[in-house]
C-alpha cells in the first residue's frame, strides 16, 4: 500500500513539473501592443489583424477607437488605398465629434488624393479629395494642415476642369456638338483659375458653329480674342469666323 501511494506521489510530482508556468491571457491591451510592434516594423497586415482582435474583444470603447484608426493608418501605408479610406470614412460616421476628427479628415483627403487619376479618367477620387478637404477647412480653419489642404483643393479642381474640357473636346471630335457645348460652356465661370481657358472658348466656339448656333460662336470666339491676346487659338478662331461673313 505503502508502496502504491509513493507511486503515486511521484506520478503528481513529475506531472507538475511537466505541466510548466500557464501563459498570461491575451487580452486586448496585448494585441494592441502586438499591433504595434508589427506596425513598427513595417508589417501592416499583421498588426491590422493585431488591432481587429482589439475591436472584436469590445473590451474598452476607448481603445476600440484607437484601434479603427490604426488600421486605417496601417492601410494607407500598406497603399491598399481604398481600404483606407473606408476605414477612415467609417470613424467619422461612427465617431461624430471626436477630439481628432481633424486629423481623419486631412488623412481621408491624403487617402483619396494617393487613388487620382489622369483627365480622361473617372474623377470620382478627386471629388472626394475635395469634399474631405472643404469639410477640414469649413470645421477646423485653424488646423495645423489648412495650407496643405487648400493647395490639394486646388489640385484637384485643375483635374476637375481637365476633365470637363477633355470630354467637351471629345464630343465636338465626334460630332456631338450640343453635348460638347453643354460640358464646355459651364467651365470659364465654375474654374476661373483653369489655365486653358483659351481652347476652352475655342472648342465651345466651334461646337456652336457646327452645330448652327452662329450667334453663341461669335460670343464665344469674341471672348477668346478679348481676354486671351496672346492665345494661338486666336487665329483659327478669326479663320472660322471670317467664314461666317
Amino acid at each position: 500500500m505503502l508502496r502504491f501511494l509513493l507511486l503515486i506521489l511521484i506520478a503528481l510530482i513529475l506531472s507538475a513539473c511537466g505541466a510548466g508556468t500557464v501563459p498570461a491571457p491575451r487580452n486586448a491591451s496585448y494585441y494592441f501592443e502586438e499591433g504595434e510592434k508589427y506596425f513598427e516594423n513595417n508589417l501592416y497586415q499583421d498588426a491590422i489583424e493585431a488591432w481587429e482582435k482589439v475591436r472584436e474583444s469590445y473590451y474598452s470603447p476607448q481603445l476600440n477607437t484607437m484601434a479603427e484608426l490604426k488600421i486605417a493608418e496601417a492601410h494607407f501605408k500598406s497603399e491598399n488605398f481604398p481600404e483606407a479610406a473606408a476605414a477612415y470614412g467609417d470613424f467619422l460616421r461612427e465617431h461624430p465629434g471626436h477630439e481628432r476628427t481633424a486629423f481623419v479628415l486631412y488623412s481621408l483627403g491624403e487617402t483619396w488624393a494617393a487613388q487620382l487619376f489622369s483627365i480622361d479618367r473617372d474623377q470620382t477620387p478627386t471629388r472626394s479629395m475635395i469634399a474631405a478637404f472643404e469639410r477640414l477647412i469649413r470645421e477646423f480653419p485653424k488646423a495645423p494642415r489648412v495650407a496643405e489642404a487648400k493647395a490639394r483643393i486646388e489640385e484637384g479642381r485643375l483635374l476637375l476642369a481637365g476633365h470637363e474640357a477633355y470630354i467637351g473636346h471629345s464630343y465636338l471630335v465626334y460630332g456631338k456638338y450640343s453635348a460638347a457645348a453643354n460640358r464646355l460652356g459651364p467651365i470659364p465661370a465654375t474654374y476661373p483659375e483653369y489655365p486653358e481657358l483659351d481652347r476652352v472658348y475655342f472648342d465651345l466656339g466651334s461646337a456652336h458653329l457646327k452645330g448652327g448656333d452662329k450667334l453663341k460662336a461669335i460670343g464665344a470666339f469674341n471672348e477668346l480674342i478679348a481676354t486671351y491676346s496672346s492665345s494661338k487659338y486666336i487665329v483659327k478662331a478669326q479663320k472660322l469666323m471670317e467664314e461666317l461673313y
